[in-house]
């Protein structure tokens, strides 16, 4: 059984490191903010949280805001917040981003949080969050 488990940590950790790489190819910066946007499309498993604290530890003073696909809820992304700096209260980021969004919700710790919008609103949800910060 430890062989089994070992091999799916190996093909998970593989699956880490490919979207922790594919982070600098594909995330939108906004400088002024401080602030990355990390689109996942179809993850092959629910990282999205490893992932965002693996990105927000290189870079302490950056708020990394990671969206991702759900696997078994196609209408819906779901969201996870990191800044390690606390600078910004990520939980309050969250609740006030997704206010006004239908079936939106979120809420955590002032330096990690998370939460779930629905893929229509991804847009929405992104001018909030730049205008939250």
């Amino acid at each position: 059984k430890f062989d089994l488990l070992q091999e799916y940590n190996s093909v998970i950790m593989k699956e880490i490191d490919r979207l922790v790489a594919n982070f600098q190819k594909t995330a939108e910066f906004f400088p002024d903010k401080k602030l990355y946007f990390y689109r996942i499309k179809n993850p092959k498993f629910n990282i999205g949280s490893i992932v965002s604290t693996i990105l927000s530890l290189k870079q302490q003073d950056c708020t990394f805001v990671i969206i991702y696909d759900i696997v078994d809820q196609k209408e819906f992304l779901r969201i996870n917040l990191r800044n390690q700096s606390g600078i910004r209260d990520l939980n309050e980021l969250i609740k006030n981003s997704v206010k006004g969004l239908e079936n939106a919700g979120g809420g955590g710790h002032p330096k990690a949080s998370g939460g779930r919008i629905m893929k229509k609103d991804l847009e929405r949800f992104k001018k909030n969050i730049l205008a939250n910060c």
